[in-house]
């Protein structure tokens, strides 16, 4: 009981210490410290003192500041003697916590308010570092619309700063649509090492799939690293409207509908980001681009050094729709594999628009476009990818480079399809072990499209098999087709240009022209050991067949 009341007085003395020296205003650090005492200070720091009327004053007040006379404004301090001095408000601003506004992050408590009004704080403060400590916090994410803010509403100016091992967990809700944090009308926001769990195996109902981790809508300036977004019922996150956002090092794993939907933003980039196993609810894919819209557009987009893996839809598509644009598309460094369906693949329709598609040294197991009713896709350029197969419908300018196809399953797909393509160009390709026939150029009209030094062997059809009406100006030069099941260039038509290529051991033809061939130039190619034949020319006889070496 003695020591008790002695630590009381004690404690009186240090504050009655500390209230003397707010009429000086200015004491040094050293001073401070030494006229509170351990205990004092501990009080200090707790919010013990400073009261204002006899009353102790909100965090809000009288922690930060504005709280009359005895506020952390109106207490000032030295780092050293000779240095300037500043106020404890001040100096306590540089780290405000969501705890100093009543979060409590136990896992148990709803801490959706307190966050907010810390958020809310900070950001009419000027902006700043709101920092989340470690702890569990639960988020009443439900909301009323897909696109209606709920859940942590962010504002302009803040970074919302995660300690180790501090999550945002879903509280469990039957609404089909919540938001676990928010990003609408806002510019200059930074998130860094969030955790953001949702609540799939907690829903109370069956309906919808709009629960997300992050909906951004009408932002710009967005950051976000070192994040990790699960269990959603929805998407791991929803953008649109949306301008220059930076993802780095997301991990979007195990959510319902989509890894991250792309609705409408311009200036996107995501570097070392995975987007996996995504299962529930279609499309169920690991990114997709879908402006849905003629006002949409998603434009100037880039993945570096992503992974796209083990989703129940697709690694990464482009889907668009009603005259909606994309533009400016771009993939490098990158790994799509392992998904049920295309790792890649565009679908447009309804006069949508699709411009400037590159992937760059991107490992993947097929690519496919399809495009239908008056869509069009120009300027495609593929390097250094690695697949099994690539399907290409509708598709102006194209360009394929350094790039190997091997089929390890038997399907009965061509490992290289083209479909309505025009002025194309597949250069330093390598076509192997195809369970079809290596290229197909059998659907639709092709024309100008040029082959060079492409690589074909082991076909489990022809090497080259073409429609004899429809393909038309194909430029086949500096190749080498081998051990074809049947023939190696099979349906040459009107207007091709076959050239230095080496044809050997195909099991049928080196080279048939079709009875449609016309002004067809077969020249300076090498065919020996092919079983039925090196040339054969059953089309007019207008064609052009010199100086080919047959052996």
């Amino acid at each position: 009981m003695n020591s008790e009341i002695n630590n009381q007085l004690d404690n009186e003395e240090a504050v009655r210490t500390a209230q003397k020296s707010f009429h000086s205003r200015t004491v040094s650090r050293r001073k401070l410290l030494a006229s509170l005492g351990i205990t004092g200070a501990a009080a200090m720091l707790s919010g013990a003192i400073l009261p204002v009327n006899s009353v102790r004053a909100s965090v809000a007040h009288s922690v930060y500041g504005g709280g009359g006379p005895h506020s952390a404004d109106n207490l000032t301090y030295k780092y050293e003697t000779s240095l300037q001095g500043r106020s404890v408000g001040d100096r306590l601003r540089e780290r405000v916590s969501v705890k100093d506004f009543g979060a409590v992050g136990d896992g148990v408590a709803d801490d959706t308010a307190s966050i907010n009004a810390a958020i809310q704080n900070v950001s009419a403060s000027g902006g700043g570092t709101l920092y989340v400590p470690r702890g569990t916090y639960n988020i009443a994410a439900a909301k009323t619309s897909n696109t209606a803010p709920g859940g942590v509403i962010m504002k302009s100016g803040v970074h919302l700063q995660f300690d180790s091992g501090a999550v945002f967990k879903a509280i469990p809700t039957g609404s089909m649509y919540y938001s676990i944090v928010s990003i609408i009308d806002c510019e200059r926001v930074r998130i860094s090492g969030a955790q953001l769990v949702g609540e799939r195996y907690e829903h109370l109902d069956t309906q919808g799939e709009w629960g997300h981790g992050f909906l951004v809508m009408n932002s710009s300036q967005l950051t976000i690293v070192d994040t990790q977004i699960r269990d959603c019922w929805g998407d791991g996150l929803y953008i649109r409207s949306a301008a220059k956002i930076t993802l780095v090092r997301i991990v979007s794993d195990n959510n319902r509908r989509q890894g991250m939907s792309l609705i409408s933003c311009t200036d996107f980039r995501a570097d070392h980001c995975i987007f996996q196993n995504t299962n529930g609810t279609d499309p169920q894919s690991g990114v997709d681009l879908e402006p849905n819209q003629a006002t949409e557009e998603v434009r100037n987009v880039s993945f570096n050094a992503c992974q796209f893996i083990n989703n129940q839809g697709r690694g990464f598509v482009v889907g668009i729709r009603r005259g909606a644009t994309c533009e400016n598309i771009h993939l490098s460094d990158s790994v799509i594999t392992g998904n049920r369906y295309e790792s890649f693949r565009i679908a447009g329709r309804n006069n949508s628009i699709i411009r400037s598609i590159t992937l760059t040294n991107v490992i993947l197991d097929d690519f496919d476009i399809g495009l239908a009713n008056e869509a069009a896709i120009t300027n495609v350029a593929l390097d250094r990818i690695e697949c099994k197969s690539m399907v290409f419908r509708s598709v102006a300018h194209l360009l394929v480079t350094r790039t190997v196809l091997h089929s390890d399953t038997p399907s009965e797909v061509r490992s290289l399809e083209f479909n309505n393509v025009s002025d194309a160009v597949v250069r330093d390709a390598w076509i192997l072990d195809s369970s079809s026939s290596g290229i197909g150029l059998v659907s639709g009209y092709n024309e100008r499209i040029t082959l060079d030094r492409v690589t074909i062997r082991n076909a489990a059809g022809h090497g080259i098999q073409a429609n004899s009406t429809s393909a038309k100006q194909i430029t086949i030069v500096n190749c080498e087709i081998k051990d074809s099941a049947s023939s190696g260039i099979e349906g040459v038509s009107v207007d091709w240009i076959v050239s230095r290529n080496f044809l050997r051991n195909n099991r049928n033809l080196g080279i048939r022209l079709a009875s449609t061939a016309d002004h067809s130039i077969i020249s300076e190619n090498h065919c020996s050991g092919n079983a039925s034949g090196d040339i054969v020319n059953d089309g007019a006889a207008t064609n052009l067949i010199v100086n080919n070496m047959l052996v």
